[in-house]
């Protein structure tokens, strides 16, 4: 399973933005992990670590990580890119 990983906060597009990442991925055969969305179901949008909890759980269920092109200008992103590289995923980027 592909993480998504990119920049949420200040991003007024974020929920399309996973979301097309998240078809792309899954149109090219991959089964995809996005948080965005997951935090949305969970509730959890406004609580920025109830947010990073989540994801960095989420993160180790996952092989790899896709990293948005934005990736750089997220604390978030970033905290998740170091996370993968402890957890020896796989990682792509946008």
């Amino acid at each position: 399973m592909i993480y998504i990983s990119g920049k949420i906060t200040g991003d007024e597009n974020y929920i399309q933005k996973f979301a097309k990442a998240e078809k792309k991925l899954n149109e090219l055969g991959y089964l995809s992990l996005n948080p965005a969305r997951e935090c949305m179901k969970l509730g959890i949008t406004d609580n920025y670590d109830d947010c990073m909890v989540y994801c960095l759980g989420a993160l180790e269920k996952c092989d790899a990580i896709y990293m948005l092109t934005d990736w750089e200008s997220s604390n978030g992103a970033n905290i998740e890119l170091l996370a993968s590289k402890k957890l020896d995923l796989e990682i792509i980027y946008e």
